[in-house]
């Protein structure tokens, strides 16, 4: 039987930030998520904005 290796990537000690500034920086370009993006960049939020 094999070892599961711990991790691939060895820890970066010296990096400046935790995650990125846009977590879409990490998704491929054709990842489901960005047709939610636009789908709700495209909704009228007007009405929900104007109660708070």
């Amino acid at each position: 039987m094999s070892k599961i290796p711990f991790k691939k990537h060895p820890v970066e000690f010296n990096q400046t930030l935790l995650f990125p500034n846009n977590i879409f920086d990490l998704l491929p370009n054709d990842h489901e998520s960005y047709v939610f993006a636009d789908i709700f960049q495209q909704l009228d939020s007007v009405r929900p904005k104007n109660q708070y």
